[in-house]
């Protein structure tokens, strides 16, 4: 069976096209206010990226946190679900699962056959994930993939102290006028992240490995901090990291 996986994030949708488990097709783009013309024009790019037509699509299944808005009939899943179900598999044990997105940071341990055991998230906010570290990589005049680069080579990482993404940005300002070199200042924003995601891992689970889903998992700053902080290793998923909700939305729709 064909399905489709559609997750609608608070930074970017992704839709992943799956046949007998296995993804064949996908495509992703930063969200704006035209929701059902970027949908559209994704779920065409995804079918030509499989090489299918959208009447060999048998069900669809929905997930994020604007799946709501998609005017594309199918079943909508939490997302903690999806994740969990896309990673079931690779896991092969009962495993800590965490994703970091553009604002959510998500972590639950994922027992044999994709049950969610225990499961805890941050509060909606810009300085809880990806967004954040792009806003510190833009007040820098940075690109995000100078991140890891960048924060390889700091001396004196900076502590962050603000909670609040404005704060925080008005913080690393202050920084810059006063000295403070980008280096420490970005490792310092991989710092704060990796320290909200650790504290949520530790809050839901057992030791042991955690697997990385969501576009920050990509950031290898990212992945040496939070290893530095848990003193647990992370593993990468065999599938494309930020696909996990969009690729498990697939999954549930042909159960």
């Amino acid at each position: 069976m064909i399905t489709a996986g559609i997750d609608i994030g608070t930074r970017f949708a992704k839709i992943c096209i799956v046949n007998e488990g296995k993804i064949v097709g996908f495509a992703e783009s930063g969200v704006d206010r035209k929701i059902s013309l970027l949908i559209r024009d994704l779920f065409s790019q995804a079918l030509k990226d499989a090489g299918i037509s959208k009447r060999d699509v048998a069900k669809t299944g929905l997930t994020g946190y604007g799946a709501g808005l998609v005017k594309i009939r199918g079943r909508i899943f939490s997302e903690p679900r999806c994740i969990a179900a896309s990673v079931k598999e690779e896991a092969g044990q009962t495993r800590t699962v965490t994703d970091v997105g553009g604002i959510f940071i998500h972590a639950a341990v994922v027992e044999n056959g994709g049950r969610i055991k225990n499961f805890a998230s941050n509060e909606k906010c810009a300085a809880g994930g990806g967004k954040f570290l792009e806003m510190a990589c833009q007040a820098l005049g940075k690109d995000i993939t100078d991140l890891s680069p960048c924060a390889a080579k700091a001396k004196a990482p900076y502590s962050i102290t603000s909670n609040c993404a404005v704060f925080a940005e008005s913080e690393i300002v202050s920084q810059v006028n006063a000295g403070a070199h980008p280096n420490d200042i970005l490792a310092g924003a991989v710092n704060l992240i990796a320290s909200r995601a650790a504290t949520l891992i530790e809050r839901v689970g057992p030791g042991g490995d955690v697997v990385l889903t969501g576009g920050v998992a990509r950031i290898p700053a990212f992945q040496k901090a939070l290893e530095a902080r848990m003193e647990r290793r992370t593993l990468l998923p065999d599938f494309t990291p930020q696909l996990a909700a969009a690729y498990g939305a697939a999954l549930l729709a042909s159960e």
